[in-house]
């Protein structure tokens, strides 16, 4: 509304100025005209200076408004000496010289307002643009403003300040002219083309009053003055639409570097166009003009080659400068996630690798590097039972746990393997101070872990090593935490173990067997043997436990509770299992052929084993290879968290079971022992644990555990058997209690298959 306003008011400033002027009302005239100048002085310094925030174009446009003042102030002083003192303001030499002023400072708003557009041209490019066009100005000042007359030179020369400001009006045209044609399409805001056109007005206007004032006289209160407000409204405009926002444009990526062919043609070319319209036909001029053209063309084709040249050789320095950022960016990027694991966010092995490098540099007298190796136990069979997802939440919530234990920067957490995370610590730790953190480490991780509707037991292993008490460098710190932490597994869950010399001859033994085991020729090094299972309280022989032994070639006895362990970790009881169960078969199978009625076998089965997908379909490929009737096999499977939570095992089981197989259950009351896993395993037999009959005589709470085991199974229909039987204060309690059949060695041990076969012969014709 108030633009409107002005608007509307300098409208009717405007005509009431040109009525004056019609009708010679000078005194009217020139109260008018001090009036219009005061206003737009105003609007100019209002909409450019008081707006502007940038303090350099505010120093640009405060000149601009100045010499709008400066005018203002002349229009003022001329208007006092003509109505007040009645002297004609045309012979008072100063007060021209004060108009001079405003020249002055429109030539330096335009040398401030073009000063970021100066570091930015291309200087050989501008010099021939400025030399060409100064050219073209010169002859056409010489041939339109002096008439081709030096004495008209010399006239201006008596006026020297009249000079000056034709000077400057010169000077200010050229640096328009160079300035909006040394810029690309689009990078002059619209509000300084509105003020340059102005101030090109103005100038143009200056110089015919000049031509007037020193030739033909000049008459106040003319069109001409009328002119100068007009150029100074145009001025006003522009500054009015300094808050107008224009579409943005991209800006082109060559940059700045001089009159753009087609401008700068166009400009040239104008000038022998306007000594043809004012002069006529000056054949002499127009060959200067066309000549300066020509000139400029071809050099300025040169230079533009050059400068093309340089401009593609900065933007292939400066792709080149933008793709080696991105390289680093992107190398920088790559280096975060190598150094970061994937699954749970700690650092990575490789990470951990090289840091620790670093710390043994760095490590100062009386300092110890003290490493935790921690193992997630039974991860794959979590992933198994839960799913990928549960399994590699829970390692992000173990995670999560140990870094409290993290001492800042002398410390550092990372995922070494798919199960295993490292912890290393700088400072003065002893034996005693790493077994503290290390048993709390055990507390706060070794839990209960709620993942969506999933309730998740776990428990770690710790192994402590520390350098230099233990070890030489970082291969050995690392190496002897690994061992550390194997053999805190041999003692249970949930156990922390600082490394000791003698456990590298267990570890490399266990290396040793495992590389064997890989190696072992089953047919040459692998045995049954068969232990008795009689009936309690008869006493009667009924079956035998069919039990895996191994003598190396070099004639090495290798336990079965040394070497079943490595080979369920390892994963070669599958095929060791498959093949024990074959000879097993095949034994009683040759057996039917020495006696009428031959025993039951019992075979261990390893979870891992039943966990196989072709399990059913190989138990019944050996059966039917053997034409085996299913009843005389038991499989003996060991109680495990997998056969209480798995599905699929179960599954298995009880397909098992269809074929007519005697599904027993293997060291029950250890482990994962519970009453209520009886619901869901289909068992015809529960194999009460050595450990629970070592103690039955003496420990009431024993007693106590197999007492209300056979009493669940009684009511199930299931029998019970009693492993490990070894006297008979044992056996008698056994009887107490109603246990179903008996295995120990009160009664015999593990015999050979011809040992075997006679004491079965023996204990039936007993029984006849």
């Amino acid at each position: 509304m108030k633009k409107i306003f002005m608007g509307v008011l300098i409208v009717i400033l405007f005509a009431v100025y040109f009525l004056a002027m019609k009708y010679k009302w000078d005194t009217t005239d020139n109260v008018i005209a001090i009036v219009i100048s005061f206003v737009l002085f105003l609007l100019v310094y209002k909409g450019c200076v008081l707006k502007e925030e940038d303090k350099l174009i505010k120093m640009g446009e405060f000149f601009l408004s100045l010499g709008l003042f400066t005018w203002f102030l002349s229009e003022t002083i001329w208007a006092v000496a003509d109505l007040f003192f009645s002297i004609n303001p045309v012979q008072i030499t100063w007060l021209t010289n004060v108009y001079s002023f405003t020249n002055l400072f429109i030539l330096f708003f335009f040398i401030v307002s073009s000063y970021m557009d100066l570091k930015k041209w291309n200087w050989i490019q501008v010099l021939i643009d400025t030399f060409a066009i100064t050219v073209c100005v010169m002859i056409l000042v010489w041939v339109i403003f002096f008439d081709r007359d030096m004495r008209n030179a010399i006239l201006t020369s008596a006026d020297w300040i009249s000079q000056l400001s034709i000077i400057i009006d010169f000077l200010t045209f050229i640096w328009i002219a160079v300035w909006f044609f040394s810029v690309q399409k689009h990078k002059i805001k619209l509000y300084i083309r509105f003020i340059a056109s102005g101030c090109v007005m103005f100038l143009i206007n200056d110089l015919i009053f000049f031509h007037q004032y020193l030739y033909t006289g000049y008459k106040p209160n003319s069109l001409l003055d009328a002119n100068y407000l007009i150029c100074f409204a145009v001025i006003a405009i522009g500054a009015s639409l300094k808050t107008y926002k224009e579409t943005d444009h991209k800006d082109l990526e060559e940059g700045i570097h001089g009159i753009m062919a087609g401008y700068n043609g166009f400009f040239l070319i104008l000038a022998p166009i306007i000594l043809i319209l004012w002069k006529g036909f000056l054949v002499e001029y127009l060959l200067a003009l066309v000549s300066v053209i020509m000139i400029y063309f071809l050099i300025s084709y040169i230079a533009q080659k050059s400068i093309y040249r340089d401009r593609l050789l900065v933007n292939e320095m400066r792709l080149n400068k933008e793709l080696e950022q991105k390289v680093e960016e992107r190398t920088k990027e790559l280096n975060r996630l190598i150094d970061q694991d994937a699954i749970t966010g700690l650092f990575s092995r490789r990470y951990f690798l090289k840091k620790i490098k670093e710390y043994f540099t760095q490590l100062k007298e009386n300092e110890t590097i003290v490493l935790f190796y921690i193992d997630l136990n039974k991860y794959k069979m979590m992933k198994t039972v839960f799913g990928n997802y549960i399994g590699e939440k829970t390692l992000i919530m173990l995670g999560k746990k140990l870094e409290q234990f993290c001492d800042g920067e002398n410390s550092i957490l990372a995922s070494y393997g798919e199960d295993v995370m490292v912890l290393i610590i700088r400072g003065g730790y002893t034996y005693k101070k790493a077994l503290e953190l290390g048993n709390r480490m055990i507390q706060e991780c070794s839990t209960i872990y709620q993942i969506e509707k999933n309730h998740i037991q776990v428990s770690i292993n710790i192994g402590i090593s520390i350098y230099p008490l233990d070890a030489q460098n970082e291969g050995e710190l690392i190496k002897h935490g690994d061992i550390a932490m194997f053999q805190s597994r041999n003692m249970g869950y949930n156990k922390v173990l600082a490394y000791e010399e003698h456990m590298s001859k267990r570890f490399f033994r266990k290396s040793k067997i495992e590389l064997m085991l890989k190696k072992a020729d089953y047919e040459k090094e692998f045995y049954l043997c068969y232990q008795p299972q009689v009936i309690c309280d008869s006493g009667e022989l009924y079956g035998f436990e069919a039990n895996l032994r191994w003598i190396t070639p070099e004639g090495e006895k290798i336990g079965p509770d040394e070497f079943i362990p490595i080979a369920e970790e390892t994963g070669c009881i599958v095929e060791l299992g498959y093949w024990a169960m074959k000879k097993a078969v095949e034994q009683l199978a040759n057996w039917d052929t020495i006696c009428e009625r031959s025993p039951q076998i019992a075979i261990n089965v390893s979870a891992k084993q039943v966990n196989e997908n072709q399990f059913t379909k190989r138990l019944k490929e050996i059966l039917d290879l053997y034409h085996m009737e299913p009843g005389r096999i038991e499989i003996e499977i060991t109680e495990s968290i997998q056969l209480e939570e798995n599905r699929e095992m179960r599954a298995k089981i009880i397909g098992a079971k269809k074929l007519g197989l005697s599904i027993s259950i293997d060291d029950f009351g250890t482990g994962y022992s519970s009453l209520y896993y009886l619901k869901y395993i289909a068992a015809n037999r529960i194999k009460l644990a050595k450990e629970l009959i070592d103690h039955i005589v003496t420990d009431q709470y024993s007693y106590s555990i197999v007492k209300a085991v056979v009493e669940i199974a009684d009511t199930r229909g299931i029998r019970v058997l009693a492993e490990g039987v070894e006297t008979k204060e044992q056996l008698d309690c056994l009887k107490q209690i109603g246990c179903h059949e008996i295995q120990g060695f009160y009664f015999g041990k593990p015999l050979s298959s011809d040992e075997a076969i006679q004491m079965w012969i023996q204990n039936y014709k007993k029984a006849e």
